[in-house]
């Protein structure tokens, strides 16, 4: 009896460890198991943050490359009027008044004449017009405080005969904020003759910012508008951001130690960063724009390309 009694307690002792260790590996299961569905829900978000970034991308990108055609298209539009009025100086200031109205992209536009073109106007002769809300403000900008001469758009147009998209800066005497400027030559009786000056219009980078940052995949997501090497064009308000999350996005972006990840389309690259605020993880959706800036017109040919930038700080990466 003793006997048999012990042997039912071993064998009592032995189903109880079988059964502990079928818990024990059930819990490991279920861990590995709850493992594998986290990181594959996070992988599938992260995948459809990625095609939702990229379309947003694709799609401003567009959005951005049509406007500022359309805006060119404008400017081409006029010159036949400015063209058969060139022998009348007070005219000018009529060509750019509608070539202002004609377009609600373009925030400026003006004609920039060679020294002494119009002796009756004096040495420089810059007739401008600028958008003010509902209106638009016409007057003659050229003078002691403002030589043209020395900007971009002028002298980059009379030294190539080709239209130019200039580098961003501040206009303060023509459209009073950041602007990037697209300029073709006069010629008064068509291409061959001798450069008379330039006739330009100025695009708002306000405006290339309300664009980009329109609509957002995600409250922290922003857009940034770059050149190649990486020169900031357009940022959002400083409202709609942190002040750090700017430059941390542009350091990451110039930081060669943080590797950039092409995504499955090969579309867009990916970097990912730890934010400085909150230590969360952070992500830099990037898409290139082959932009009209410095563009041929002729030729069709373009040369510069815009980084767009779309992170996305602590949220779905």
């Amino acid at each position: 009896m003793k006997t048999d009694k012990t042997s039912s307690v071993k064998t009592h002792k032995s189903r109880l460890n079988k059964g502990v260790w079928i818990i024990i590996i059930a819990a490991v299961l279920l861990e590995l198991l709850s493992a594998v569905q986290y990181y594959s829900t996070r992988q599938l978000l992260s995948d459809e943050l990625e095609k939702k970034e990229e379309m947003g991308l694709r799609m401003k990108a567009i959005v951005i490359k049509n406007t500022l055609s359309a805006a060119k298209n404008t400017l081409y539009d006029h010159i036949w009027d400015m063209q058969r009025n060139l022998e009348e100086p007070d005219s000018m200031f009529n060509v750019v008044e509608w070539l202002v109205r004609m377009n609600y992209t373009i925030k400026g536009g003006g004609m920039a004449f060679i020294p002494d073109y119009y002796p009756q106007k004096g040495r420089l002769f810059e007739p401008y017009a600028r958008r003010s809300d509902s209106t638009v403000l016409v007057r003659q900008i050229a003078g002691e405080n403002h030589d043209y001469t020395q900007r971009e758009f002028y002298y980059g147009v009379l030294s190539s005969d080709k239209s130019i998209w200039t580098e961003p800066y501040e206009d303060k005497e023509g459209a009073g904020t950041m602007v990037t400027t697209y300029s073709i030559p006069i010629h008064k009786n068509g291409n061959d003759d001798k450069i008379a000056g330039a006739f330009f219009i100025d695009i708002s980078l306000d405006w290339l910012s309300d664009t980009l940052n329109s609509h957002q995949s995600y409250p922290s997501s922003f857009n940034l508008l770059l050149t190649e090497d990486g020169k900031l064009i357009s940022k959002p308000a400083e409202s709609h951001v942190n002040s750090n999350d700017v430059p941390q996005v542009l350091a990451a972006i110039n930081d060669s130690t943080i590797e950039h990840h092409s995504s499955k389309s090969s579309n867009i690259k990916i970097i990912r960063f730890e934010s400085e605020n909150d230590g969360a993880d952070g992500c830099a959706h990037c898409s290139t724009i082959i932009s009209p800036m410095r563009s041929n017109h002729s030729s069709g040919q373009e040369s510069t390309w815009f980084w767009v930038m779309s992170p996305a700080i602590s949220e779905g990466t």
